[in-house]
């Protein structure tokens, strides 16, 4: 992240400063990551706050940046992970989650709620 530690700066201008970091424009993320602009746009203006796990995993692999500090910063994490990926990060966001250590009971919540969500969608 740009600054991880900046709890002032609202996520959405966190992920347009990694974006222009890039010199990508929305278009060019849409097509690197199937994330329509139009919804990439609503992240980036802090109409949606809080974006769903694998639309951070994809950014996070877009944009060369812990999918954990993504997390973190969009809210669905409490801990602070790492700031640094630790190069033996998992390569698919179920790799990502069946790796993810000392999660809170509400975190764990979470995540199976989303995987229910998931596995309604086939």
């Amino acid at each position: 992240m740009p600054d991880p530690n900046s709890e002032d700066t609202p996520f959405g201008q966190q992920l347009r400063q990694l974006r222009r970091t890039k010199k990508l424009t929305l278009k060019d993320v849409e097509a690197m990551t199937g994330i329509h602009n139009a919804y990439l746009s609503q992240v980036e203006n802090g109409k949606i706050a809080r974006p769903a796990p694998d639309k951070l995993y994809a950014l996070a692999e877009v944009y060369g940046v812990s999918f954990d500090q993504l997390m973190y910063a969009a809210g669905h994490i409490t801990k602070q992970p790492h700031a640094e990926p630790q190069g033996n990060e998992p390569k698919t966001l179920v790799g990502a989650v069946l790796s993810s250590k000392n999660l809170t009971a509400e975190e764990e919540a979470k995540l199976a709620e989303y995987l229910e969500f998931l596995r309604a969608r086939k």
